[in-house]
């Protein structure tokens, strides 16, 4: 019990920190940015004190790991030689974007169950959606947001009739979401449908369109790809389908009108951004290595920045195609052997995670988990769920193998300790 409560204060802590403590109003970049490279590398330090580095030549996924953390630290030559920003600017972006995977081996250090895992992130996702809920109402007082008042109006976005208060941390939901869906399938409680439609709630109450319309498209999906979906499933499913089809308005309001309107005009912000930056390389050597990551205050950073105010250009608004400006060609290496490793492993990965990969898939062009530190955080969990989920298989295997070599030597024991009667001649 004691163990578990350790467990638990240190993985909600770690939540709280990477998720930029759900975008306290009160605490700015300025102190998140340190508190965050304090806490890796204090876990740094004491992966080194503990040499965790020599225990781990048994672990499925660590080459992977290695190359998600290691390789965007090639784009600082880039990053200097072409856009004159400085190796310790460089450093300061990359960091804690890529120490954060050192979390991986910390949590095998620590031996986190998955019980123990999942269980935080449940935590962690009922109370960001009880915030969400709660600030809804009230409004104008609220305390978590990630986005400042619009300068015309005074107020935070309305979308759907509500406010967006935008708080980091909506990443870690996902992974609690797709779980409780999962075991819904297997069984319907009262527990775990509500447990799956809290969430479904808190995602919808994030107000992102790209968001919602994966979720959608991945629940879908879903069934096709799980084996044993029984018949009622399908009812509720087509059932549920009818209803959203005749109340779209009122459930999506203008998501599919404005969607489809951006994805049908050629000046579309977004487009013109991913262009822009699928061509902004000064030489062959950023095609290969990248641009690195841009330092706000750096030449780089500012020259960036001035792209966003005049252009609207984010990069942030580009997945993978801001992943492949960051690092270039050989950024794209690691994710492309991930993936690669993925597919063969596909019918042993679990499903909740199969689920949470087809849902990032979908939003690949506009968003990209490893851009971010709550998303590099919350796919650092879900490898380490898959590491988890390894080694358990391994086990099972090794003690089948244990018990079937027993049981043969047994069975060649008691041959040889029967004495077969002589026959008289």
């Amino acid at each position: 019990m004691e163990y578990y409560k350790k467990n638990k204060y240190l993985l909600f802590s770690l939540a709280l920190i990477f998720s930029g403590f759900l975008s306290l109003k009160s605490i700015n970049d300025n102190l998140i940015n340190p508190i965050q490279a304090i806490t890796i590398f204090t876990i740094l330090l004491y992966i080194v004190l503990s040499k965790s580095f020599n225990r781990t030549s048994n672990l499925f996924l660590k080459n992977y790991v290695l190359l998600f953390m290691l390789f965007p630290w090639i784009s600082i030559i880039p990053a200097y030689f072409s856009h004159s920003q400085t190796p310790i600017e460089s450093a300061h972006v990359l960091f804690n974007i890529t120490g954060i995977f050192l979390l991986y081996f910390y949590f095998k250090r620590v031996n986190i169950s998955q019980r123990d895992m999942l269980k935080i992130l449940f935590i962690f996702a009922f109370i960001y959606t009880f915030i969400e809920l709660v600030q809804q109402i009230t409004y104008p007082t609220y305390w978590f947001a990630g986005r400042t008042e619009s300068e015309s109006t005074g107020k935070l976005e309305i979308r759907l009739g509500m406010y967006k208060f935008y708080m980091t941390g909506i990443n870690l939901l996902i992974i609690p979401l797709f779980y409780s869906w999962e075991i819904l399938l297997n069984k319907i409680t009262r527990y775990r449908l509500y447990s799956f439609t809290f969430f479904v709630i808190g995602l919808y109450a994030f107000l992102a369109r790209k968001m919602l319309f994966a979720f959608i498209i991945t629940i879908v999906i879903s069934f096709f790809i799980r084996k044993t979906i029984k018949w009622y499933y399908w009812i509720g499913l087509i059932s549920i389908s009818i209803v959203f089809y005749f109340n779209s308005d009122k459930i999506f309001g203008n998501y599919f009108q404005t969607t489809q309107s951006e994805l049908n005009d050629e000046d579309f912000v977004r487009f013109k951004s991913t262009n822009y930056f699928l061509h902004y390389f000064d030489n062959s050597m950023c095609v290969f290595l990248g641009n690195g990551k841009d330092y706000e205050p750096s030449v780089y950073g500012k020259f960036i920045s001035s792209l966003k105010e005049s252009l609207g250009f984010y990069r942030s608004d580009i997945g993978v195609f801001a992943h492949f400006s960051y690092y270039g060609i050989l950024g794209l290496i690691p994710i492309i052997l991930f993936i690669i490793f993925i597919l063969r492993k596909w019918e042993k990965i679990p499903f909740y995670i199969k689920l949470y990969f087809i849902y990032n898939l979908i939003q690949l062009p506009i968003a990209f988990p490893l851009n971010s530190v709550i998303g590099s955080f919350t796919f650092v969990i879900v490898i380490y769920l898959i590491e988890l989920d390894f080694q358990k298989r391994l086990i099972l295997n090794s003690q089948k193998r244990n018990e079937k070599f027993l049981k043969k030597k047994l069975l060649n024991n008691l041959d040889q300790n029967i004495k077969f009667p002589k026959l008289l001649i």
